[in-house]
């Protein structure tokens, strides 16, 4: 997420922006970032107390094996992760702020590369929830 701004999509889009649309992309990716590490946050959170719980409350014959903690750790993680930030208020959209096809196009190349590098961090993130719930096993 830190090094997507600096792909070719996202360079020839601002290169098209005025000043004004400019500062207002900054701001909604500056937001847009703040609330993905929130959600990953909270779902490693949940995650930590879920681990707490299994290792505490269900001692003996009870506990969930290795891999099924772990499965249930990367899921707990990716499902808050994934639904907080679909379902955070967010406060603006660069669609409303684009002017003329060449803008449009732009910014349609863009949102296309956002979303595959959404998927392709929350993969990550699910390697590293399900790395911590191995460890923690």
């Amino acid at each position: 997420m830190y090094g997507s701004d600096k792909t070719n999509a996202i360079q020839n889009f601002t290169r098209l922006l005025t000043p004004q649309q400019a500062a207002i992309y900054q701001k909604i990716t500056n937001e847009r970032r703040h609330i993905y590490f929130v959600g990953f946050g909270l779902g490693l959170i949940a995650s930590f107390i879920f681990l707490a719980w299994n290792h505490t409350s269900r001692a003996g014959s009870r506990r969930l094996n290795r891999t099924s903690t772990v499965c249930i750790v990367g899921a707990i993680t990716l499902t808050i992760n994934y639904f907080y930030y679909m379902l955070a208020p967010k406060s603006d959209w660069m669609i409303l702020h684009i002017d003329g096809d060449t803008q449009k196009k732009a910014w349609l190349h863009v949102y296309k590369l956002m979303q595959y590098n959404y998927h392709f961090g929350a993969l990550l993130g699910l390697a590293g929830a399900l790395t911590i719930g191995n460890v923690f096993c």
